[in-house]
């Protein structure tokens, strides 16, 4: 076909300046979460292990992407050869894993935080882990199709075999997106109501609330997201048409990982303003 308008445009050294300045930001985060919960308030607890746990994916999942804007991810498909084009499908589908349960393991550190805040208030439990399990489970699902769509799996990088409809695959990301998104507005938006009733200063009860409320940027990133999954499906130009869902997955892990780390700091911003 002809060659696309514009040329060979190339957006992947910004795709992967971006990747990796959010995985630093988040990672100075964590390690003031660390800093605060180890030395002024002295609880360290399984929360900040599967905060651990969730940067380990992050960096997984970033160090894959690197991989493929190496091999041409972020460019038209028109310049590059097929060994590359192949090599680009392949490790997207390998970070899918650490893509998906990146956004979804720091979820539940947040909900342990919303357990604790908001004490006996079992309905509430019930209905916030009812959502994290409904969202586990989806994923999982998600997962195990992306690798079971094509027979044998190489065969969605290579066409060497059969695959199901592109379709189905998409279908299913975009579900979990949409239940993904609900979560992250749930989880910020829940303890809002409870936090105002607490017996706490007005200034008090609007700063954890605005704290509590960053997991909506989290939600917006997820719906951005989700809008770009049917690009799942594209067959013509892969590299180029999939580098924005890729930037927006990332930008989404980095939020949800910043967003369950910032409740943690109060102590350390007391500290520092030096009031109590």
């Amino acid at each position: 076909g002809p060659p696309p308008t514009g040329g060979d445009v190339n957006h992947g050294a910004a795709l992967n300046g971006i990747v990796w300045a959010f995985a630093g930001l988040s990672t100075l985060i964590l390690c003031l979460r660390y800093y605060t919960r180890w030395s002024l308030t002295r609880n360290l607890g399984w929360d900040d292990a599967i905060m651990g746990f969730s940067i380990m994916l992050l960096y997984i999942q970033s160090s894959m992407v690197s991989v493929a804007i190496s091999y041409g991810l972020a460019r038209h498909q028109y310049y590059l050869p097929l060994s590359h084009v192949s090599n680009v499908v392949k490790w997207q589908l390998l970070s899918e894993p650490f893509a998906i349960f990146g956004t979804t393991v720091p979820k539940i550190a947040i909900t342990m935080l919303l357990v604790k805040i908001m004490g006996p208030s079992k309905h509430g439990v019930i209905w916030l882990w009812s959502l994290n399990i409904l969202l586990n489970a989806i994923s999982i699902v998600c997962l195990i199709t992306a690798f079971v769509q094509c027979t044998p799996v190489s065969a969605y990088w290579t066409h060497m075999g059969t695959c199901w409809a592109p379709q189905i695959v998409a279908n299913l990301a975009i579900t979990q997106g949409a239940i993904s998104s609900f979560t992250d507005f749930a989880l910020a938006l829940f303890p809002v109501p409870i936090i105002w009733n607490l017996q706490m200063a007005l200034g008090k009860k609007i700063a954890v609330c605005l704290l509590m409320g960053l997991g909506c940027f989290a939600g917006i990133s997820a719906i951005i997201r989700t809008t770009k999954l049917a690009k799942l499906t594209a067959q013509s130009d892969y590299p180029w048409e999939t580098w924005t869902l890729v930037l927006w997955v990332a930008i989404e892990t980095n939020i949800i990982i910043i967003c369950a780390c910032i409740p943690s700091l109060r102590p350390l911003f007391r500290t520092w303003l030096g009031k109590s």
